[in-house]
């Protein structure tokens, strides 16, 4: 395989998780969700930060891992390293230096071949001073992993910073037949088993004729609860328009990888639903039969 070429299975247990970070709120927002799912991974947490030249970065302002899974009752106060260890959990901190922070991110995000990648939105505030500048778009291009959006100031977070309980009962999977949705459904199956979710009500949806959804496997398990709908209508429009209505906690579609995320994202319809929702949105991309 060649340096930075990522293949994709979802069978594949989730291994490493790479999170950059601004310090800002919704960072934190975002690092929570990516801590919670290494720590039931059990995988590697990559937390990055880029500086500008010459601007010295604090190690204090990274999270504080340990204190955290103190307050969820997973460590004891003061633990020690191997604690940490012990539960399978690695975590590490990175700054990026560098003239530009779209290539030292990339960079060290093609060291890490990360199998997922979590991402603070740019609603409010995050990515926002990064997105002005061309970074999380060749950044998103070059990780071609699934990557969840979180947005700032969602209705309800997935991940309680206080206890770390999780909270996905509602999740909502927009299908066309353009893209073959089955990966994202399958992506997002196992991302509820890992964080053990029981109750969960699926809303499987398309802009279009009932009879035009595609043909999908929806696995059945005690306490989840499928069904289908469709509307006709504007696709962004009437997605937008159902998560209002459903108040989903997460929003999981598929998105052309191959392109480049965000070549897919400019102006289309993954972009304006990360940008017009309050829930975050795991895009999941097309393998294409070469990778």
């Amino acid at each position: 395989m060649e340096k930075g070429s990522r293949t994709m299975n979802v069978a594949s247990p989730i291994q490493s998780v790479f999170h950059p970070t601004d310090f800002s709120l919704a960072s934190e927002v975002a690092f929570i969700c990516a801590l919670k799912i290494a720590l039931a991974a059990k995988a590697e947490l990559s937390v990055i930060h880029y500086a500008e030249q010459g601007v010295v970065t604090s190690w204090d302002y990274f999270p504080k891992v340990r204190e955290i899974l103190a307050n969820w009752d997973i460590l004891s106060p003061g633990c020690s390293e191997s604690e940490l260890t012990n539960l399978g959990l690695r975590v590490e901190g990175m700054i990026a230096t560098g003239p530009d922070a779209c290539s030292s991110l990339v960079q060290h995000l093609n060291q890490k071949n990360p199998d997922l990648m979590v991402l603070a939105t740019h609603q409010i505030e995050g990515l926002n001073r990064w997105l002005e500048t061309p970074v999380a778009e060749p950044l998103a291009r070059e990780a071609r992993c699934p990557t969840i959006f979180v947005p700032p100031f969602a209705k309800e977070r997935v991940v309680s910073y206080q206890d770390g309980t999780v909270t996905l009962e509602r999740i909502l999977i927009p299908v066309t037949r353009v893209i073959p949705p089955q990966l994202a459904i399958d992506y997002a199956v196992n991302l509820a088993k890992l964080l053990d979710v029981n109750t969960i009500e699926w809303k499987i949806f398309h802009v279009g004729k009932k009879e035009d959804i595609p043909a999908l496997y929806l696995p059945t398990h005690e306490g989840w609860k499928w069904e289908k709908l469709a509307r006709p209508g504007h696709p962004v429009d009437q997605l937008l328009e159902m998560a209002a209505e459903f108040s989903p906690q997460l929003i999981v579609m598929m998105t052309e990888g191959h392109r480049g995320l965000f070549d897919v994202l400019q102006g289309s319809t993954t972009e304006r639903i990360v940008r017009g929702v309050r829930c975050p949105v795991l895009a999941v991309p097309v393998v294409s039969p070469d990778e």
